[in-house]
Formats: structure tokens, sequence, C-alpha cells
């Protein structure tokens, strides 16, 4: 369930009220994060002491999951038919993802990762400032910070309902633009809370399981949730064999999911004018779509040739200009050497998509038992008491479905009527 009392208004207040959020920040976040630095002051000790009263438990509840139905085929095993989901995500352990996308997920969202308790108080600080000037709560955020909110965000959506479809996009809408875009004071209260659960967080979990928690649960454009499903959607491979582009790609995409995704031809965004952005390769380089500065250098140093920049610079160039900054972070940080670099860089973005089944329409003539089976779940009480919560359990609860489906009974069932009944009648 969604977190009870999240922004702690009445701290906030009195916290605005002692020396202003942006100083108070930076006192409570050095005060928790490194408490071996003295903090004196009264006003810094209530300051302190109102962050620590903030709510510290976060619950971290099961994923949303693709439910999956299963018949049996001539050697008695179970193959999928077809799945129902939310959420497209596949969750791995640790040793199954490649080193090389926690390099570049570290190296651009979180070099410091490792040092910090939750917090990281150079890009907190560097966000504040550029708040204080009247925009957004934005940036600075650690993984820990990003995987607390894409928890909450995924709470709030499990339990957003609505009379039709509509309303409950819109209710999930709501639930992203409270976690995300809030500005102002309520903003900065989102902030601190999130600070406080991810401070919370690191003392209860170690970081390389709220690393592999973060990329278990975020999104990386459409419904593509956590990064076996984008490895497998995006480029039809296992994360656990993602070369250093492929992964650079994936970190990039993950930072602005809709807008870097690499699965629609006609551009992924538009321009102020309308005008498609991050389209697939037409034989021009667009220099308005997106920085490519590094293929620029790379060429004029002669490190590639022409048609390496011309092949690089053409098609989903948002994207390709987020890569190259993730490689130039995992290059300054000795993550990759000037080798890789290059070769990651001047190869084309070239994805290989590969939609994973969804729905009775993906079973082919199976379809009608397909339906069935849905049908059983959505009445059965055994599935949710309400009409709602059994919805819920066939397309997030995660469900694996074993049928009585006889696949080789069904094809010769829909050969013989294929061969026996007419297909039309005059």
């Amino acid at each position: 369930m969604p977190q009870k009392n999240r922004t702690a208004s009445g701290a906030l207040g009195g916290i605005l009220g002692l020396v202003g959020l942006s100083a108070v920040a930076g006192v409570l976040i050095t005060a928790t994060v490194t408490p071996a630095i003295a903090v004196t002051g009264a006003a810094a000790s209530s300051a302190i002491t109102m962050f620590d009263k903030l709510p510290s438990v976060l619950e971290i509840e099961k994923l949303m999951l693709p439910s999956t139905i299963y018949y049996k085929n001539s050697d008695g095993d179970y193959v999928e038919l077809t799945q129902f989901y939310d959420q497209n995500r596949e969750p791995v352990t640790y040793d199954e993802v490649a080193p090389v996308m926690y390099d570049a997920i570290l190296s651009s969202e979180d070099p410091r990762y490792y040092q910090h308790g939750g917090v990281d108080l150079i890009g907190t600080t560097r966000a504040l400032l550029s708040n204080a000037q009247g925009g957004e709560t934005q940036g600075g955020s650690s993984i820990s910070q990003q995987y607390v909110k894409n928890i909450l965000i995924q709470q709030c959506e499990s339990n957003a309902t609505g009379e039709t479809a509509e309303e409950e996009a819109a209710a999930k809408l709501a639930c992203w633009t409270e976690a995300t875009t809030a500005a102002g004071v309520e903003g900065y209260q989102r902030k601190l809370q999130e600070m406080r659960y991810a401070i919370a967080l690191e003392q209860k979990y170690s970081k390389n399981d709220i690393l592999l928690g973060y990329l278990n649960i975020a999104n990386f454009g459409g419904t593509n949730y956590g990064i076996e499903a984008a490895a497998r959607y995006y480029f039809n491979v296992s994360s656990s064999d993602l070369s250093v582009a492929q992964a650079a790609t994936l970190a990039g995409i993950v930072q602005n999911p809709n807008t870097y995704r690499i699965d629609q031809p006609g551009g992924s965004t538009t321009n102020s004018e309308g005008a498609p952005l991050n389209t697939a390769p037409d034989g021009e380089v667009n220099e308005g779509d997106g920085t490519i500065t590094a293929l620029d250098t790379l060429l004029a140093d002669g490190t590639i040739t022409e048609e390496e920049y011309l092949a690089a610079a053409d098609g989903y160039t948002l994207t390709k200009g987020r890569q190259l900054y993730v490689l130039s972070r995992m290059l300054d940080d000795g993550k990759i050497t000037q080798e890789q670099y290059v070769e990651a860089a001047k190869s084309p973005i070239e994805p290989n998509i590969t939609v994973p089944s969804s729905g009775c329409a993906e079973a082919g003539g199976s379809a009608f038992f397909c339906k069935y089976v849905q049908d059983v779940i959505a009445k059965d009480p055994a599935f949710g008491e309400t009409q709602d919560e059994r919805t819920a359990a066939l397309r997030r609860g995660g469900l694996n479905i074993y049928t009585t489906l006889d696949i080789d009974l069904q094809l010769a069932a829909e050969q013989t009527m294929n061969e026996t009944v007419p297909q039309s009648i005059d």
C-alpha cells in the first residue's frame, strides 16, 4: 500500500522557518550521511531532529510481473502460449547482468554510488542551487533515491483504479507526477522524504541489492520495465550479453525513457514546431536532433572516417547523443578503454525490436481456449474478491497458469477443421 504521511508538511514548514530549505538540506544530508562532521547550533540541531522524524520505513513490495499461460507439448513439457501484462518485466539476479551495464548506469547516473550513504552531496548541492532559481525540483538524485522514487510510483500505480480505462490512466499519471515533477514547496517535501527513505534503505540493504533493485524496476520506455526485458525488447539479447554500445544505449534511455526509446521509427518525440525527432535512419544527418559533438571530434582528428561518421550520426540522433555522453563518462571513469569508446561511438544504433507475446490474439488457433482461461480468472473469486483485483492478478500478479491444452490434439483439430469445413457458404 502507499506510504502514509510521506511529505510530513508540518516538519518541512518548521525547517523552512528555521534557516531556509537549501541550507537545511545541506546540513541534514551532511549530518546524516557523514556523521563524523560536527554540526553545531540550535537551528541545525532542530533541523536534523525534524529530518530524522520524517517517515523512514519504505516497504519494497513485489514487482508487477506478467502472467503466463502454458500449454503441454508432445514431450509433455509446458511451453509458453502467451502473456498478459501492464509492465513487461523479467527480474534477474545480480550475476545475470553484464558488468558493463553496471558500469554504464553508475558512470552516467551516480558515479559516487559506492562512496555515499544514499544521498550524493555534490549532486544534491548542484541541484539545490539550480532549483533555488525557481524551476521544478530536479536532478541530483542518487541511484538509491531513484530506486525510492520508482518504488513509490509502482506502489501508487498498483492501487490506481478507475471506472474507465481513461480514468485509470489519469490516476497512474497522477502517481508519476507526484513522484517526479512537483514544484515549489511540494517538490522540496518530496525530495527530502526521498532522501530520508534512501538513507534508511542503505542502512537495511547492501549497495548491490539496491543497484539491482533499481535495474529491475526502472522503466526503459513504453511498457518495458527492468534491464532484462529492455535488453530482450530492444536488442534481442539477454542482459548478461550486452555489449558496451548496447549497455550505454540502455543507460541513456533510462534517463528519459520515452524520449530516448528506439522502437519508434517515425520519431519518439517532436520539436517545438511539431516535426518528429529521434527518427530511424533516413540517409541524412539531422544535427538539430541531438548532440553529435563527440562524433565531430572523432572525425576531425581522423579517428573515424566520414563514412563511419555518417553511419553513426544517421538515425536515433537524440539517443545517440545520450549514448555518447554515457560512453564519455565510462571512459573518464576508466570503465572502458579509448579503443572501446571509439568502437562503440562509431557504431550506429541498430535496434532489433523483439515484441513479447501478449494477449489471446498471440495464441493463434488456440485463441478461443486462451479466452476461456482468461474468463475463468476474471470470474473466479479464488483470484480476487473484486473484478479489479482479479484483473490485477492476471496483468500484474506474475501468475504461472498451466492449462490442459494439448497442442498436438489442438493442431490436429485445426487441420481437420480447415480441410473439411467450407471457408465460406453462398
